[in-house]
Formats: C-alpha cells, structure tokens, sequence
C-alpha cells in the first residue's frame, strides 16, 4: 500500500472511530456539512465523489 493511501486508511479509521463517540446531533451536523461540499456549485468532481462516499459510509454506521 502506498505511503498515500495508508494515509487515507488512517484518516477513514480516525473518522469512523470519532462517529462512534459524536451524539446523534453531532453526526446529523456533520453529514449535513459532507452534504453541503457535494451540492455545492464550485465542488470539484473528484471532491464531491469522495464526500459522497463518505456520506454513504457514515449513513450505514448509524
């Protein structure tokens, strides 16, 4: 695995970690905040896809 993409494994099992101890009010916070970057008019292509995902994954841990 490369040195990027440990890095990216290591940020994905941080947040995943962090979702467990967030309220029920903070996690709605947060997935409206990924919401907003993926509707968002200037969003890159790329950027929107990933917090698209980030959503999907989050949204299956509740």
């Amino acid at each position: 695995m490369s040195a990027h993409m440990q890095g990216e494994n290591d940020v994905v099992q941080k947040l995943v970690a962090a979702w467990h101890l967030m309220s029920e009010a903070e996690r709605v916070n947060l997935l409206a905040a990924v919401d907003r970057v993926v509707r968002s008019d200037g969003a890159e292509p790329a950027r929107s896809n990933a917090a698209a995902g980030l959503i999907s994954l989050l949204s299956s841990m509740h």
